[in-house]
């Protein structure tokens, strides 16, 4: 029962942290049109 409740939980914790790597990368070009800004890009982060 233990080794099901353990296998559960890393399944849960690898599904959060893939869904986490997949950040969405959207230009919006507010700061400027480098696009080696990050103020350019929605999640505040120059993809990459």
């Amino acid at each position: 029962m233990q080794t099901k409740y353990i296998l559960t939980t890393l399944l849960l914790v690898l599904s959060s942290v893939t869904h986490l790597l997949s950040a969405s990368y959207i230009w919006t070009g507010n700061s400027s049109t480098n696009w080696n800004t990050a103020g350019n890009w929605s999640s505040g982060i120059v993809p990459g």
